[in-house]
This record gives structure tokens, sequence and C-alpha cells, in this order.
């Protein structure tokens, strides 16, 4: 064509032709005309010069250019070097494009997108068609325009991109062509300066309408992030299915026909029924909501396990240990049978009362900490330089937990070095805060030191035991469980002795805390005319106090020989 004598000018890259204000193309005199002619096969590298040469910026042009991607792509998988002749079947693809090639210099597409409506126009919709295929993705942009019954399309332009190399489902293809359709949309509205009153997103992908109007957090990744895209850029009710003879993107997927390359076809007019009335669009069928492709799937590993000992039957902890030791001596026995051994009879030993009470601990531990006993089982096996740590979320990581000979779990650490320490107080065992064992143990030391100087308690289970916050949880059960029983209110039902001289008492005050009641001796008692002790002299720390008996909690700490000790140095002094 001789440009000289054509009215065409170059804009910013394009071919601007002045007299009709219109978008043409024009083939560059770089490009080989021997090439063009399918008279010489082409190389790759040929084939993407040619490609380039030709500037498309809108996408007006991309159901013609999407064919020559498409080839481009295949002979990249072919594995051709860049100067090497491409093969007979992807060269018979290329004279069937170069055939077409030549009727792109008919393309007009006006600058102007309206010629009939005018500037105040109040209905502009712009309509978006999406479309995949195993080749590619597209997606087409138009304006429509309408007043006083007036109906004006025009085409905006076109996103086209092949299919990736990894494999990927139609459906999957599909919504990522409902992406770029989005992406297309708000370019689109931001680089225009027209007020869209309406977006309609078409679609031919059931899929892609089911998974918009579900909840997409139950899909995989792959759809959940672009779902929830699309839910950002766009609203659900804008989208609209359509049949695949209707959408107008199919012409940019794949070619199953020359395509139209005159200005009346559907790619640069839109398809016909948005030149209609809504009435006349397509109605949209009814989509279910539910899909079960692509969801997410959970697999679940439920293991029903029967405890071993249902510790919630005993309430002593040495009954428990008793119990366990006397099963585990008949499971010996019973070995020691098979093996033509004695059996063991006679009262528990040393040796097999602390075999149960590791046997108890360990079923703790494997109920209270599975994942850490594992992993430290795990650890055991492996030398000291391959060994990991235990996960951070962990509630043992900071405690440098390690297993001993017995397999127990114990806490390692500054006391590791003292050499003068007891290996239980340098590595105490580490036992759950809420566990009824746990509870067992803290009643055991709270009854073998009389319920009183909780501080020593405490101490005692430390040089042992590592429970969590084992002084509140020791305060808590005290204070909730003992501490009340010391003021019932047990004259109705039964009769009280009453306080005397040498009771161990707390003394009743209510602006303090239960934990905090001062301690005391009772020195005298002070008894009414009713034969009752209404008032008492109370030794305390801080000096000698005159309380209401009501207001003295009696501690029972004396056993029952001092008792008759006292009585007995009663009977003597009268």
């Amino acid at each position: 064509m001789d440009l000289e004598s054509s009215s065409a000018e170059k804009v910013l890259g394009m071919w601007w032709e002045t007299t009709k204000d219109a978008f043409t193309f024009r083939l560059n005199i770089k490009h080989d005309e021997s090439l063009l002619s399918g008279a010489r096969i082409p190389t790759k590298r040929e084939v993407l010069r040619t490609l380039m040469l030709i500037y498309d910026p809108l996408g007006l042009i991309g159901n013609f250019l999407m064919f020559i991607k498409i080839l481009l792509q295949e002979i990249w998988r072919s594995g051709y070097s860049w100067d090497q002749p491409i093969d007979a079947g992807c060269a018979e693809r290329w004279r069937k494009w170069i055939h077409v090639l030549p009727t792109i210099q008919s393309v007009m597409v006006p600058r102007c997108y309206r010629l009939s409506t005018s500037a105040a126009t109040p209905n502009i919709q712009l309509h978006v068609f999406c479309d995949a295929s195993e080749y590619g993705m597209a997606a087409v942009a138009y304006f429509r325009f309408e007043e006083d019954n007036v109906i004006e399309c025009a085409l905006i332009g076109s996103k086209t991109r092949v299919a990736p190399l990894k494999f990927l489902s139609i459906p999957r293809l599909e919504l990522q062509a409902a992406v770029i359709g989005a992406r297309l949309a708000t370019s689109i509205a931001a680089s225009h300066r027209l007020k869209i009153g309406q977006r309609v997103f078409w679609t031919d992908s059931r899929n892609v309408i089911s998974w918009l109007k579900s909840d997409h957090r139950k899909y995989n990744p792959f759809v959940a992030f672009r779902v929830s895209e699309l839910l950002e850029k766009t609203d659900v009710n804008e989208w609209r299915w359509l049949s695949t003879k209707t959408n107008v993107a199919d012409e940019g997927t794949k070619w199953q026909k020359i395509p139209d390359m005159s200005p009346s076809s559907r790619w640069f007019r839109g398809p016909s029924f948005i030149w209609k009335s809504e009435d006349e669009w397509p109605a949209e069928n009814l989509v279910s909501k539910g899909i079960s492709e692509e969801l997410r799937r959970c697999v679940l590993h439920h293991v029903v396990t029967q405890p071993t000992i249902t510790f919630a039957r005993f309430s002593r902890w040495t009954r428990l240990v008793r119990s366990i030791g006397y099963v585990v001596r008949f499971i010996n026995n019973a070995r020691h049978r098979i093996s033509g051994l004695p059996p063991t009879r006679g009262p528990l030993s040393q040796e097999e009362l602390a075999a149960s009470e590791c046997f108890i601990i360990m079923q703790v531990q494997l109920e209270a900490f599975p994942d850490e006993m594992k992993s430290l089982n795990q650890r055991t096996e492996l030398e000291e330089g391959l060994r990991r740590p235990l996960k951070k979320d962990s509630s043992l990581y900071k405690l440098s937990p390690e297993l001993d000979e017995h397999g127990l779990i114990r806490m390692r650490g500054r006391l590791d070095k003292c050499s003068l320490a007891d290996e239980a107080l340098r590595r105490p065992i580490i036992l759950p805060r809420r566990h009824h064992v746990t509870e067992l143990i803290l009643h055991a030391y709270h009854v073998k030191y009389r319920h009183c100087n909780h501080r020593t308690v405490v101490n005692e289970v430390r040089a042992r035991y590592y429970i969590p916050r084992v002084l509140a949880e020791y305060n808590r059960r005290w204070v909730a469980d003992y501490l009340p029983t010391l003021t019932r209110r047990s004259k109705w039902f039964q009769p009280v002795r009453p306080i005397k001289e040498g009771d161990i008492v707390l003394i009743v005050d209510a602006n303090l805390p239960r934990n905090s009641w001062p301690k005391g001796r009772v020195l005298a008692v002070k008894i009414s005319g009713d034969g009752q002790v209404r008032r008492a002299t109370v030794q305390t720390a801080n000096g000698i106090l005159e309380r209401p008996a009501v207001k003295l909690a009696v501690l029972d700490v004396r056993s029952e020989n001092d008792e008759r000790t006292v009585i007995s140095a009663k009977d003597c002094e009268g």
C-alpha cells in the first residue's frame, strides 16, 4: 500500500485515519514479502518478529493476534531453536494466518464511541465478555449507549492471554478469564471520564457463576483467591450466563473458522442482542449454588482411644499408686509363670511403688502432651547434632524438656550443673496443670503437711514436680475446697466440739481475703451461763487478741496422741 497517498498518520504507535477519524492497521515495510507470501518456512525468531511488528495496545484485533500467539507457544513447546525452521504442522497453521493478515489493513475502528447518541446520554452500560479454552483466555469489552430508544454499541478493546505451559483445567481457565475481564473493566472505568451507570459481565461457564454465588472459602486456594478478587472488583449481581454460541469472546480463544475482519463483524460491533432492549437479552438459567468441583479437600484422621486407666475413679494418690502397683505385679507374675520363675507375694516393695508412680505419670504425660512425647522419643533416636527442637507453639517449648531413662518428661534448667542437688530437684517431672492426677498429688501433699503453711507444701511439690502456676492452683483448691469447711454451720445437724485452750485457730476477718486471715493459738476461753464458749483469747504473731467464738475457725492440726497427751496432763494437774 502506498502510504504517501494515504491520509493515515501515526499517533502514539497506532495508525489514525484522519479523514474517517478511525484507527486502522498497516503492514510494516520491514515485513519480508517472501515470508508473508508463504514461499518460505519461517523460524521461531521470524514468527516472533512478525507478531511484534503489529502494534495493538488496545486489543482491537485481539481475536486475530491470538492465533499467532497460540502458534508461537506451540513452537516454543516443540523445542526449536531460534533460527531453526518450524515443522510442517506449524508451517501449515502459519500459512493459514498470513492468508488473513492483509485483511487487517481494511479494519476501521471509529475513534469516537458514539455517532448517533449525544454526549448527555443518561444510560451508559459496560459489557464485558469472558471466555477460555484449552489454548488461552480472552475478555472483550463494549460500551452500550441508549437514548430515546436509540441504542448504539462500540468496541473498547480486549485482553487475551495464552494458556500457561502448566496444564490447567477448563473451569480454572474460565475463572482466570473472568479475572482478566474484571481487571479490564476496572482499567476502563479508571481511564474514561464517562459515567458508567451499569456493568454487565458475561461468561458461558456455569462453574464461575456457581463459585461466585457460593462461599469461596471452602474451595481450593486457586479458586478461593480468584473468586475473592472478583468479589472485590465486581458484584455478584453483575455476572450473567450466556451460551457459548452467543459469547463473542469465544472468537478470541480459538479459530473455528476464518475470522471476519470487516467493520460489520460481531467482534467489532458486539453481539446482536446488546443492540436490542434488555428484555431480549439471553435469559439466565438457574444455576445451583452447590458445586463439588475444586472443593478444598479435608482429610480427618479420627482415632478413638480408650484410656488405660480411669483416673477419675480414685480419690487418693496413695490408693491409685497401690492399685496400679498390684496390677503391675499381677502382669509380672503372669510372665514369671511362663518363664518358670516364682511369683512375687506380700506387701508392695518400694521398687514396685516407684515403678507404679512412673507408669501413672507416663500415662498422664501421654494424655496431656502426646505430640511432645512423640517428638522427644524421635529425638532420642537421633544423634545430638541432628536433634530438632519442639515447635514454638508447644506449651513445653520454653521448659527445655528431656526424656529420662524411665521415659518421663523432665524440665532442664541451670540446676543441671549443681552436683549437690538431688536429680528430682535438678530436673523436676513436668505435669499438666489441670489433670485429675495432678489434683491427687497436690491433695496428698496437702494432707501430709496437715493443711497448714501452704508455702511449705508448694516448695515440697516443686522439689519433685513442675506444675505450671502451682502456687495459684494450690491456693485455689485450698480456698475453694478446704477453707469453707472450717466455718461451716454444722451446729444444726450435729454437736461440735467447743473451742478450748491450745487449739490452733484462724481469726475470721471480713476485710481480708481468706488466705490472709491471721493464725494463732487459744490461750483462754470464756464460758457463758449456758455452758457454751462465747469468747476466746488468742495469741498471734502480732499480739494477743480477744475475739468472739463465731469469728474463730479451728484448724484440725493435732493427732489423737496429742489430744490424749493434753487430756492426761490436765488429769494429772487436777
